[in-house]
């Protein structure tokens, strides 16, 4: 007797190229797909690939990634691998912020209208390689989006309390320009969008003299970022770290951040908590 059927087809193996996305894919995807994420609880931006990521590459029949110059080291691994599955770019919808014709910050999913273009993307990649599962995905992906628009909305009226005046903090790293365009904040740091690139000493300088005549008191520490650095601008200028945001990377299942929307809801709280402070 033959039991082969869609029912009991093996769910769908599925590669992104880290942990927020594996969360997204998850949450469209359910039990029709097998995700692996190449970076799962580390910095994205600089990875070396085990032998199971390489395994788990030439198996995918999808690869979903971000874009906008997120993963440079992702290209040499595709173009080793002799299978050619199809690949997904997360961000093909969304309106990059660009300075002098390049990419201003990959982060695009920190604005929750981004988000939500981003699993725009990864559903129509999904149905593409499964069709078969088409209605699931897209009923799984409107829960999806509604989750994602009320979790806008209440970020919106969290973040309104803040006086327009207190709305500038200093990250790690420059991770949150599409978080500060989207909510109306203001977030400088002294590296690039690569954390691993040490700041030259003239541009800490530069922003230490920034916080002295902005007034900026409030430092938050990136998720895998070396709190050293704002230690010493902390210390300098009489400011204070004000917690832990997550950028790029999510926290093991049970962690403060250990999904896009849990994500989202710490940083904000963090945020919040900090810059409403007496």
């Amino acid at each position: 007797m033959c039991l082969a059927s869609a029912s009991f087809a093996a769910p769908l193996p599925v590669v992104t190229s880290f942990s927020i996305l594996a969360d997204m894919v998850e949450n469209i995807g359910g039990h029709h797909v097998a995700v692996h994420s190449l970076i799962k609880a580390r910095d994205p931006h600089n990875f070396e690939p085990s032998a199971h990521d390489i395994q788990s590459l030439q198996k995918a029949k999808l690869i979903v990634i971000n874009g906008l110059d997120f993963e440079p080291w992702l290209n040499r691994l595709l173009k080793a691998a002799t299978s050619k599955p199809k690949v997904v770019v997360a961000s093909a919808h969304v309106v990059p912020l660009t300075l002098n014709g390049q990419h201003l910050d990959p982060h695009a999913w920190q604005d929750l209208a981004n988000g939500q273009l981003y699993v725009q993307a990864i559903t129509e990649g999904l149905i593409a390689v499964d069709a078969p599962h088409q209605d699931d995905y897209q009923r799984a992906s409107q829960v999806y989006l509604q989750q994602l628009q009320q979790l806008d909305v209440w970020v919106r009226q969290q973040l309104a309390s803040i006086p327009t005046a207190q709305r500038k903090v200093i990250s790690s790293h420059q991770a949150f320009a599409y978080f500060a365009k989207a909510y109306d904040l203001a977030f400088y740091a002294p590296q690039g969008i690569n954390d691993q690139a040490r700041p030259s000493a003239a541009a800490v300088a530069q922003l230490i003299e920034q916080m002295r005549t902005q007034k900026i008191k409030l430092l938050f520490v990136e998720h895998n970022s070396d709190p050293r650095l704002l230690r010493a601008c902390a210390n300098e200028t009489g400011g204070i770290i004000g917690g832990q945001l997550y950028a790029g990377s999510l926290t093991a299942k049970g962690g403060e951040a250990d999904s896009y929307v849990q994500m989202f809801r710490h940083n904000v709280m963090t945020l919040k908590t900090g810059l409403t402070a007496k």
